[in-house]
Parts: C-alpha cells; sequence; structure tokens
C-alpha cells in the first residue's frame, strides 16, 4: 500500500503538460521540434497556412543567430543581409524547396527569389519547468506584439508552395535565459508544381 502511495505521489507531481527541462542538460533538438510543431498548430488555429521546416534556414540563419545573441548575452536581430546576398544560401534553399514540395524552381541571375522574416525571443529559464511551456511562452510572448504576430501569422505560401521555416534555441552560459529565434521565408521563385 505504501508503495502504491509513493508512486501516486510520484505521478500526480509531474507536469501535466510536457517533459520537464534538466537546465544541465537541456535537449535544444527536442525544444526546436516542439516549437515548430507548436507554430504550425497556432498558425492554422487562427487561418494561416502551414510551413515547412528548412535546414537550410535553421543551419545559416537560426542557429548561427542565437548562438551570436548569447555570445553577446542580449535579445536583438543580429544583421543577416550579407547571409542573403550571396547566392548559395538561396541556390540551397530554393533546391530545398524544390526537393520538400516538388516544384520547379526559377533561377534569377541572383539565385532564387524569396522574402524572410525573423522573430526572436529571450525567456527566462525560472518562468518555465517543460519544453511545451516554453514554446508556449515563445508563441504567446509573440502574439501580443504586433509585430511579432504579424510575422508569426502572416500567409507564407505562393503559387501552390508553402513557406519555409526554421528555429533555434540556446541556454545562455549562466543558464538564466532561452535565447530562440524562429525563421520564415516565402518563395517567390516557384515556376511549377512537378507531376
Amino acid at each position: 500500500m505504501k508503495t502504491i502511495i509513493i508512486l501516486l505521489t510520484l505521478i500526480l507531481s509531474l507536469p501535466l503538460n510536457g517533459q520537464v527541462i534538466d537546465v544541465n542538460n537541456f535537449d535544444e533538438k527536442l525544444f526546436e521540434k516542439v516549437l515548430f510543431e507548436k507554430m504550425i498548430t497556432y498558425r492554422k488555429s487562427i487561418g494561416s497556412d502551414s510551413i515547412v521546416w528548412s535546414e537550410v534556414l535553421y543551419s545559416n540563419i537560426a542557429k548561427p543567430n542565437t548562438i551570436k545573441m548569447v555570445n553577446d548575452n542580449k535579445l536583438y536581430h543580429p544583421d543577416e543581409g550579407d547571409i542573403w546576398k550571396t547566392p548559395n544560401m538561396r541556390v540551397e534553399l530554393g533546391n530545398e524547396l524544390s526537393k520538400k514540395q516538388n516544384f520547379d524552381i526559377l533561377q534569377s541571375l541572383s539565385g532564387p527569389m524569396f522574402m524572410s522574416f525573423e522573430i526572436a525571443a529571450r525567456i527566462s529559464s525560472h518562468l518555465v519547468t517543460t519544453y511545451q511551456e516554453l514554446a508556449d511562452r515563445a508563441i504567446n510572448g509573440w502574439s501580443k506584439s504586433p509585430g511579432h504576430k504579424d510575422i508569426q501569422s502572416m500567409d507564407m505560401s505562393k503559387d501552390g508552395a508553402f513557406g519555409m521555416a526554421g528555429c533555434s534555441v540556446k541556454l545562455s552560459d549562466d543558464k538564466l535565459n532561452y535565447f530562440i529565434e524562429f525563421d520564415f521565408s516565402i518563395p517567390y521563385c516557384i515556376y511549377k508544381k512537378r507531376d
């Protein structure tokens, strides 16, 4: 009987809405997956279109920018201008979109054309206990800021192709804050859907 009471107490003490965060073993990939799925759910709940994960945006923009914010220990929008000026990044993103969504891509002299948008957040580690709560806090915070809300809720599809997106998170070295970035790209380079 005592064992049953102890087990029941343990079960009842667990958060009901997600996996508990251990800041000493923070799982960035798990959080990024949770945040991305919650962003899709949020967008659908307000009537916006879906988005498709982009490893190119994650690797070239979202992750480097969260690293910059952590290194500077401040929330800001790092300059992405030089990244977007390089044709290679746009070609890689166009190739990724083409492969994942089965579209032929129009190439300009400087590579496929995309319009990009970015939102970022810094959230105190003391305010959340689960990965799901952290994702909810980021999305809810963005939805309370008119500029951020416009970005996270805008339609991203163009000519039948969904917008590409990637997100990244880093825990500050002192383990006091999570720095989060979410990047979106609208494709203006769709030629036609392949059969």
